[in-house]
């Protein structure tokens, strides 16, 4: 399945900025969403015969395999995130696996997108703006939980953690999008990330 060429990323207006030494940003543009709800055991069943993954069943954890992760968002509640191009495929196979259970199977791949924060700063520029704990013991490799980053809703996803600092992912909806991006360059600068003027009306100012 290709893309629309006509289509634009949330972040098109952004080009990648930092270095891997230090701290990195930048946008992974059209990757699938999927939200699903249900009965644990039905949904369970369905998404294994399709995707060959167990649904995790706790608090920040998730599972994948064949390009396709589902994180845990709540015990009726898992987010399938897809490669580029999948979510279609996906979704259409799942809703003919669930056809006759009671369950909810949206697309919201073109309601947010997805920022990555690699690096060896990467954890403390994020302590700058989140207040949840993401010391190792806290949230570990492989582990994402939903949380506030300053005003706005994002899926924090450690995706992996290793010599070469931590890869989170950020989901967040494509309205906050410049927002968060400008906020996580004012917190690299110290890192020296450039400063990004935000084009948006909400002031980066996380107080006002």
């Amino acid at each position: 399945m290709s893309t629309d060429p006509r289509r634009r990323s949330p972040l098109a207006h952004r080009q990648p900025i930092g270095t891997a030494d230090t701290l990195h940003l930048s946008e992974l543009p059209f990757w699938g969403l999927l939200s699903v709800r249900g009965d644990p055991v039905a949904v369970g069943l369905a998404v294994r015969e399709v995707l060959g993954i167990d649904l995790p069943g706790a608090v920040k954890a998730t599972a994948g395999a064949g390009g396709v992760t589902a994180l845990w968002q709540s015990p009726d509640e898992w987010l399938l995130v897809t490669e580029p191009g999948r979510e279609g495929e996906v979704q259409a196979r799942l809703t003919d696996a669930l056809a006759g259970r009671h369950h909810q199977l949206v697309d919201l791949s073109d309601y947010d997108t997805i920022i990555t924060v690699a690096g060896p700063a990467a954890r403390a520029a994020l302590a700058k703006l989140i207040a949840l704990d993401l010391h190792p013991r806290a949230l570990a490799a492989g582990q994402a939980v939903s949380t506030l980053l300053a005003k706005a809703t994002v899926r924090l996803w450690l995706v992996q953690d290793g010599e070469a600092g931590p890869a989170f992912r950020l989901i967040v909806r494509r309205s906050h999008a410049d927002y968060v991006w400008c906020l996580l360059a004012d917190a690299g600068r110290q890192w020296g990330l450039p400063p990004q003027e935000p084009i948006g009306r909400v002031p980066l100012d996380i107080g006002a």
